[in-house]
C-alpha cells in the first residue's frame, strides 16, 4: 500500500465503538434488562494527582495518587418507567446502606463483534440519576442520565 493510500485511509472517520456492559452483583435480570436499555456509557478518566511528602521536617519527594473521575450512563427510559424505578431503587438501597456496591464490566468490541478491550469498574455507587426534561415539542425518546462513582479500575480478569 502506498504512503497517500494508506494516509487516506486513515483520514476514513472511525465508527462508534460497539460495547456491552454487564452489571455484575445484581441479579441475572436486572443486569440484563438494564445493558439491554444503556444508550451511552463515558470512558474511565484516571488522574495523577501528585502530593508531596515530608520526611522530618523536609521535603522528600512526591507521591503519586490515582483518582477516578465519576462517568456518565445514559439509558432509553421504557414505557412503563421500569428502567426508571430500578434505577431509583438501586440508588435508595445504596443510600440507605441496605445494598453493597455493585460491579460494571465493560467490553469493547469491534466490528466483527470480537471483544477489543475489557475492563471492570469496582465499588460502583450511583452518584447522580436523572431525566430529560419533558418537552411536548418534539417526540425524542425519555432518557435517564446517570452518574456512577468508583472505586478502582481493573483491566483483568482477576482483580
Amino acid at each position: 500500500m502506498s504512503e497517500a493510500s494508506e494516509l487516506n485511509r486513515n483520514l476514513e472517520s472511525r465508527q462508534s465503538d460497539k460495547f456491552y456492559v454487564n452489571f455484575l452483583e445484581l441479579e441475572a435480570n436486572y443486569s440484563n434488562f438494564l445493558a439491554a436499555h444503556l444508550v451511552s456509557i463515558d470512558r474511565p478518566i484516571i488522574n495523577f494527582e501528585a502530593t508531596e511528602m515530608f520526611e522530618k521536617g523536609r521535603k522528600s519527594s512526591y507521591q503519586t495518587i490515582l483518582r477516578f473521575d465519576p462517568i456518565g450512563l445514559i439509558f432509553k427510559d421504557d414505557v412503563g418507567g421500569l428502567v426508571w424505578n430500578l434505577l431509583h431503587s438501586l440508588a435508595k438501597k445504596q443510600n440507605d446502606h441496605t445494598s453493597e456496591p455493585f460491579e460494571l464490566k465493560i467490553e469493547t468490541l469491534d466490528n466483527e463483534h470480537k471483544v477489543v478491550d475489557s475492563y471492570k469498574l469496582l465499588r460502583c455507587n450511583i452518584q447522580t440519576l436523572g431525566k430529560t426534561p419533558l418537552s411536548y415539542s418534539d417526540s425524542s425518546e425519555s432518557l435517564i442520565d446517570c452518574t456512577i462513582v468508583f472505586e478502582n479500575l481493573c483491566f483483568s480478569e482477576v482483580c
